[in-house]
């Protein structure tokens, strides 16, 4: 599932199958962190935090609800786009 959702919206690493690979397999090990912990990661703002990956410039942003014991992820996205481009997915 992920690799349908990402494949389209990756600039740099999307004509290296390997380096895609790689990139999913960090977003998904990130995911897992964020969903066995999701307080960890700073809040960004009110209710998002933002989890970040070790090799790669991207941020995944997200929504923990405590009561519902529910993690949303709103956008993964590069680093260096501008910094309120994530709320545009909320």
């Amino acid at each position: 599932m992920l690799r349908r959702t990402y494949e389209k919206d990756i600039d740099g690493i999307r004509n290296n199958s390997r380096e895609l690979e790689d990139f999913l397999a960090e977003v998904e090990t990130t995911v897992e962190y964020i969903c066995e912990n999701p307080r960890m990661f700073p809040l960004v703002e009110e209710d998002i935090r933002r989890a970040l990956l070790h090799k790669y410039p991207y941020g995944i942003f997200y929504v923990y609800e405590s009561e519902k014991q529910r993690v949303t992820i709103h956008a993964v996205i590069h680093l260096k786009q501008h910094p309120n481009r994530w709320k545009d997915r909320r």
